[in-house]
C-alpha cells in the first residue's frame, strides 16, 4: 500500500530542505533539483508543492523565524514587554540562516525583473508582521492598565525595538565579541520600557 503523506506535512518538510539548500549555495545558484535531492523526491513531487524557484524561496523567508506563541503571560506590563523582547531575541538565535537567507532575498529583490521585485518586496513586507503585531499589543495593553503613558507612539517603539534587535543581532554575527549582544539587548529593553514609564519617557 502506497504511503499517504498530508499535502502540509510535505509542504514543511520542502521548506525545511529548501531552507539548507539557499543557505548553502545562495538563491541564484540553488536549483529546485538541489532541493529535490536534498529531501530524496522526485522533481514532480516538489512541483506539486511549489510551482517556481520564486514561490518555494518566498516561503522559506516567511519561515525563517519561528514567530508563533510569542505572547508573553506575565500580569506585569514591563515585565510581560521584557520577556517578550528576550523571546524575540531567543527566537533569532534559533534561526541560524536568517541573515544569510534574507540577504540573498534583498539582492534577488533588488536586482530582478520589475514584476519578480514586486512580488518579493511584498513577501518581504510581511517579514515584520507578527512581532511588530506582538510587540504593539503588548505596549498597549500596558497602556489600557494605565502602566504605560497613552500618548506613547506604540507602533514607533515596536519598530524600533526590532530595528535594535536585528542590528544587534547582525553585529553578533560579524564580530560577537565587541557586538555585546546581551548588554545591548538588555539596553533596548530599558530604552522602549522608559520610553513608556511615565517618570521616564523619551520626549
Amino acid at each position: 500500500m502506497p504511503k499517504i503523506v498530508d499535502k502540509e506535512i510535505r509542504r514543511l518538510e520542502v521548506v525545511e530542505a529548501a531552507t539548507r539548500v539557499f543557505a548553502a549555495r545562495g538563491y541564484h545558484l540553488a536549483r529546485m533539483d538541489d532541493v529535490a535531492a536534498e529531501l530524496g523526491i522526485s522533481k514532480g513531487l516538489l512541483y506539486a508543492s511549489f510551482a517556481t524557484k520564486e514561490d518555494l524561496f518566498m516561503q522559506v523567508c516567511l519561515s525563517l523565524v519561528p514567530w508563533k506563541d510569542l505572547a508573553a503571560s506575565d500580569a506585569d506590563p514591563e515585565r510581560r514587554l521584557r520577556a517578550l523582547i528576550a523571546a524575540i531575541v531567543t527566537r533569532y538565535d534559533e534561526s541560524q540562516n536568517f541573515f544569510l537567507i534574507l540577504s540573498d532575498f534583498w539582492t534577488a529583490a533588488m536586482r530582478g525583473p520589475n514584476a519578480k521585485r514586486a512580488a518579493l518586496l511584498a513577501t518581504g513586507a510581511q517579514f515584520y508582521v507578527p512581532i511588530r503585531q506582538a510587540l504593539t499589543a503588548a505596549i498597549r495593553e500596558g497602556q489600557r492598565v494605565k502602566v504605560f503613558a497613552a500618548d506613547a507612539d506604540a507602533a514607533t517603539l515596536a519598530n524600533l525595538a526590532i530595528a535594535a534587535i536585528e542590528g544587534v543581532r547582525l553585529q553578533h554575527q560579524l564580530d560577537p565579541r565587541a557586538a555585546r549582544k546581551t548588554r545591548v539587548v538588555q539596553a533596548v529593553s530599558d530604552l522602549v520600557v522608559g520610553a513608556l514609564v511615565h517618570d521616564r519617557r523619551l520626549r
